[in-house]
């Protein structure tokens, strides 16, 4: 997707008297920039390596790679123009997606998610719930940990199952991504517990699996490690099937295998490899690999990809053969072909 640079990070009301912020970025020659607006002229802000900012004929603003940029509507084009709307609102409100849009001309909507803002009885911050099953939900926070969560990184960032009845609902947040971003789109191993789908870090000994920590939900029979960030385990009984979803698609002429799962708030390169040498820019400047680097292997973005399509492998990895399991991943992950040039 190729848009003058007309979109801007903004706030806005809309009519139910929610407060919305969106920040828009874009690739200029190479570089992620965030438009933003001074008094009617509009500039690009980033940071990257200063051989690149150099490259790419930016001003430097200090030696660790901020750079700025000023955006005319009328001479500079922007590439892979995205935007990211984050929403609060009142718990039992709807907010109109189409109303948000109308703020962002030609972007197109590709994915929203919604989450609580609660009170959890016995903790002093507020928490975030990020699903829920049945009479329980899935909370996070930060700093005191409750006994028995799952600690994420050592910033003191935790996970944990509560009964909701611990939780006092006093808003909700919905997050909606505009423009060139993908639909969340698993890749790699991937396995059913509970009705929901969770990628795998990789098998340990019996009788546990590992799942991956960067993933935002946990099942509720899992357990932590002793070393926050690391593998997140559950029983082998838990899981009910395992799906090896792959993408496939064209970057130039060469083919290539999407490594890693795909999601709109993914702010890092894609991982991609290829049996053919791939180059090391792109035409507007932007450095799939580094020098040195192997040929075959880069990091690119949505904007590169074409022609993406997915399949999908289901395998019964329980000791009861005789249940349906096909069919649960089949529904968890369906083979399907994404239309990745709608958000070009």
């Amino acid at each position: 997707m190729t848009a003058r640079a007309t979109h801007r990070s903004q706030s806005f009301t809309l009519a139910d008297g929610s407060e919305a912020h969106s920040t828009v970025t874009g690739w200029w020659r190479g570089l992620l920039v965030e438009v933003v607006d001074l008094n009617g002229r509009l500039e690009g802000r980033g940071s990257a390596s200063p051989a690149d900012v150099e490259r790419a004929g930016a001003e430097l603003v200090d030696r660790s790679g901020a750079f700025v940029v000023a955006l005319s509507d009328t001479v500079h084009d922007l590439l892979g123009v995205r935007a990211r709307v984050s929403t609060r609102h009142p718990s039992d409100v709807t907010i109109s997606l189409t109303e948000i849009g109308e703020h962002l001309p030609g972007l197109p909507h590709v994915f929203s998610s919604s989450l609580d803002i609660a009170d959890l009885l016995d903790h002093a911050e507020p928490v975030e719930v990020i699903a829920r099953h049945g009479q329980e939900a899935l909370v996070r926070g930060t700093r005191p940990a409750p006994t028995g969560s799952i600690r994420l990184d050592r910033l003191g960032n935790w996970v944990s199952w509560v009964e909701e009845p611990a939780l006092d609902v006093r808003s909700s947040v919905t997050t909606s991504w505009f423009g060139a971003v993908p639909p969340p789109t698993p890749v790699g191993s991937w396995v059913e517990i509970d009705g929901g789908a969770y990628p795998l870090s990789g098998d340990r000994s019996e009788p546990l699996v590992a799942l991956d920590p960067s993933f935002p939900e946990v099942p509720r029979p899992a357990t932590g490690s002793q070393r926050p960030g690391f593998p997140i385990a559950v029983p082998r009984t838990a899981v009910q099937c395992k799906s090896e979803p792959r993408i496939q698609a064209r970057v130039g002429d060469v083919v290539v295998e999407v490594e890693r799962s795909l999601w709109p708030w993914s702010t890092s390169g894609i991982r991609v490899r290829s049996t053919d040498p791939l180059p090391e820019r792109a035409s507007d400047g932007f450095a799939f690999r580094s020098r040195g680097s192997a040929p075959t292997t880069a990091f690119v973005r949505w904007v590169d990809l074409r022609d993406v399509k997915g399949s999908t492998t289901s395998t019964d990895i329980r000791s009861s053969p005789q249940e349906p399991l096909a069919v649960i991943c089949s529904r968890m992950l369906k083979d399907d072909v994404i239309d990745s040039e709608a958000d070009r």
